[in-house]
């Protein structure tokens, strides 16, 4: 009987395939990809080694995947395949909801500890933030912060903190990990009361100033900037210029001017179950990885919305690889088949 190719063994062609296209005078597609290809583009290689090379730090984003259902665990499945036996990656950050639908912490090990497990055991360095859905039990809270920050006793519960790369590479990245329900709502609180809006702004800034690391890397639940139907901007001008927004944009932008300021580069999202990388705003790359079990198909508005979307993709889950070097930081969108959908690179 013939047997039919597994995801795996499309990854690894894809590897080889972006590979021999990289030795064939890919260049002026790599100076393209510095500021934001125009739509989803696969002409950045996969790493070439599977481990990270010196000086070199890896990491993964994935969010709203807390489900539970098959499809998450059959992806989950395929990322730990993809980092065992493909592309290793050192830490794997979740973009919120991580436990739908209210954040029961009865529900954490169906739905966030044992997909993921693989990885924790493997010294993958596990962080997240907090989304809406998880907000809804405050004592979930509690316990995926004391998770994200492998602390039992004597926890900061702070929803908001800072954390570098492995210790070899703490000069290299340092990322900041935010609460954006916080930020979305009027009152600053939603479902707990360990913190307020102000004080997380604050703290940023501070943050943000005394941070040396030559990437500075924003996470968050909420994205800043979507095009999704759901959640996105509604209308916007030939330069990709909003012209209308909404109360909750108009929160969460509350941190913009910051990002430009002290020189962050990326900014990551959930919230909308789809991939998508908005045109750069300023120096900053924005992306939404909210594809992690479920999907909201056609939920795009491409059309409507020149100079802002760059690309995006509905139709399948998917999980985002970040390389980050001293020099550059290149990303992957790879879908639930182990094929990348997306690619760039920012410097």
């Amino acid at each position: 009987m013939r047997k039919t190719p597994n995801n795996l063994t499309i990854f690894v062609i894809c590897i080889c395939l972006t590979l021999l296209n990289s030795l064939h005078g890919s260049s002026p597609n790599v100076q393209a990809q510095r500021r934001g290809p125009k739509a989803c583009s696969v002409n950045i290689p996969l790493p070439a080694t599977r481990a990270p090379l010196p000086g070199e730090f890896r990491f993964a984003a994935i969010g709203d995947t807390g489900t539970g259902s098959d499809r998450q665990i059959r992806f989950a499945s395929t990322m730990f395949r993809i980092w065992e036996q493909a592309t290793r990656f050192d830490a794997l950050l979740f973009l919120g909801d991580n436990v739908y639908p209210s954040g029961n912490p009865a529900e954490f090990p169906q739905k966030l500890y044992l997909p993921y497990k693989p990885f924790r055991d493997n010294n993958v360095e596990i962080r997240g933030v907090i989304g809406n859905h998880d907000a809804r039990n405050g004592k979930g809270v509690e316990e995926q912060i004391r998770y994200f920050k492998n602390c039992k006793n004597d926890c900061n519960l702070d929803t908001y903190y800072k954390f570098p790369g492995k210790p070899e590479s703490k000069n290299l990245v340092e990322f900041f990990a935010l609460d954006s329900n916080l930020l979305a709502s009027s009152s600053g609180r939603m479902g707990y009361t360990l913190n307020t809006r102000d004080g997380q702004i604050k703290w940023l800034e501070e943050a943000l100033a005394q941070s040396g690391a030559v990437w500075k890397i924003v996470f968050l639940h909420h994205p800043l900037y979507s095009s999704a139907k759901g959640h996105g901007a509604k209308k916007v001008d030939e330069n990709g210029n909003e012209l209308e927004i909404s109360r909750v944009l108009q929160n969460l932008r509350l941190i913009d001017p910051l990002l430009n300021k002290y020189g962050v580069r990326v900014v990551l999202a959930g919230h909308d179950h789809l991939y998508e990388r908005i045109e750069p705003r300023g120096q900053v790359f924005h992306f939404t990885s909210g594809a992690g079990a479920k999907l909201r198909k056609n939920d795009l508005n491409r059309k409507r919305l020149p100079g802002y979307h760059a690309c995006g993709v509905t139709t399948q889950l998917s999980f985002i690889l970040f390389s980050v070097q001293s020099d550059r930081l290149r990303y992957w969108s790879i879908g639930e088949n182990g094929i990348p959908v997306d690619s760039g690179e920012v410097r």
